[in-house]
């Protein structure tokens, strides 16, 4: 599985690390909802696991581009 994580605070990323790796996952980070797009380009994702709130384009905004980019 594909997952990408979308989170501003290193420290929140630290909860996926341990268990990501001996259940499959495939995890790849982004820091704001910029770096996710950019991120996206290189291909789809299973899961795509975001904050809300950050910094460049929040979780809310970056829903609503990949919602407009599938139609």
């Amino acid at each position: 599985m594909k997952i990408l994580v979308l989170n501003d605070n290193e420290q929140g990323d630290t909860c996926w690390r341990p268990f990501s790796r001996p259940m499959g996952m495939r995890l790849r980070w982004a820091e704001n909802g910029q770096g996710a797009l950019e991120r996206r380009r290189d291909g789809a994702f299973d899961l795509i696991i975001r904050d809300t709130l950050m910094p460049v384009m929040d979780g809310f905004e970056l829903c609503r581009k990949l919602e407009k980019a599938r139609n």
